[in-house]
């Protein structure tokens, strides 16, 4: 009379909404990478480090030289910008710098609205920003920073949203092996 049954995991909503959180934790990890690699090829090659400008002019192949289409036509992949170390460093610094100041926000908000709808509306706002971003780099280098700000603030509430998630949605018994699900993405 007191036992629990226990609902299956498989083809349940529980795992169905893991698998979700899954590939939202990926995108996030993606949207912290991805500027660190596109990067590279935005910016032209600083001209102060000798050795690795010797060092790209005596290679045989270079991913800064021209790329052919499907359709043999020659389209150009030449850097467009020309951003110091200290910028390049402090475009990639901005994430961090919004990311650490929404964690405890966004765990107050996920208890106060719900996680699911703070990470949807978080989510919109990273996919927003992250499509400006290139806009906010052929206008000027602080709307880059702007946008990387945003993108860290938004993606800040990820963790603290699906903690509040899984305490509302799983039971107590599965909430590992649905966080050890979720956080793979990482």
């Amino acid at each position: 009379m007191g036992e629990i049954i226990q609902a299956p995991l498989f083809f349940s909503q529980r795992l169905y909404l893991a698998s979700l959180a899954f590939l939202g934790v990926l995108m996030v990890t993606v949207n912290r990478v991805n500027m660190s690699v596109a990067i590279l090829c935005m910016v032209r090659i600083d001209t102060t480090n000798s050795s690795l400008v010797t060092r790209m002019q005596n290679s045989t192949s270079s991913c800064r030289g021209d790329v052919i289409s499907a359709s043999t036509s020659q389209i150009s992949s030449r850097p467009e910008f020309d951003w110091d170390k200290q910028a390049r460093s402090q475009i990639l610094s901005m994430y961090f710098y919004g990311y650490i100041c929404t964690q405890v926000l966004g765990g107050w908000l996920a208890s106060r609205y719900g996680g699911i709808k703070v990470w949807g509306v978080s989510m919109l706002i990273c996919g927003v920003s992250a499509v400006l971003t290139p806009l906010c780099a052929r206008t000027h280098i602080y709307l880059v920073y702007a946008a990387r700000v945003v993108i860290g603030m938004s993606t800040g509430v990820t963790f603290p949203s699906i903690q509040a998630i899984l305490g509302h949605w799983a039971p107590e018994y599965e909430k590992s092996k649905l966080s050890a699900l979720i956080y793979t993405g990482k």
